[in-house]
């Protein structure tokens, strides 16, 4: 046996420049007229939210924003191709905002969580 045999072993470092976590639903509907995407904080999805007679309901309408469990990284990136964009959550609202400079006065809450919804022409 050889000294190095006892040793521990090195802790490996995390890769640079690793995505941060997942914590975005994205879900990119494409049809033949636009492409629409639909971001949703993740804690959000599945709720229902209620304010004013307006209702957000994530359980119900669940499908349109569930889809990819992703990062900032892919968010922008879809964000930055999409014809139009549903946004729920001060997170996802937070994102759009420094990755497009869309504005967050424009987002209405709905028992208490943000929706917004941006549309190009």
């Amino acid at each position: 046996m050889q000294e190095s045999d006892l040793m521990p072993a090195s802790p490996r470092k995390k890769p640079a420049g690793k995505a941060k976590k997942a914590s975005f639903y994205l879900k990119t509907h494409v049809s033949r007229f636009s492409t629409i995407v639909a971001v949703c904080d993740k804690q959000c999805l599945g709720k229902k939210f209620e304010s004013g007679g307006l209702v957000l309901d994530l359980g119900l309408h669940r499908r349109f924003y569930e889809g990819e469990l992703v990062g900032e990284e892919e968010v922008k990136n879809a964000l930055c191709n999409a014809g139009s964009i549903n946004i729920v959550g001060d997170k996802s609202i937070e994102l759009a905002a420094k990755a497009l400079g869309v504005s967050k006065a424009g987002a209405k809450k709905i028992g208490g969580v943000s929706h917004l919804q941006v549309y190009r022409v």
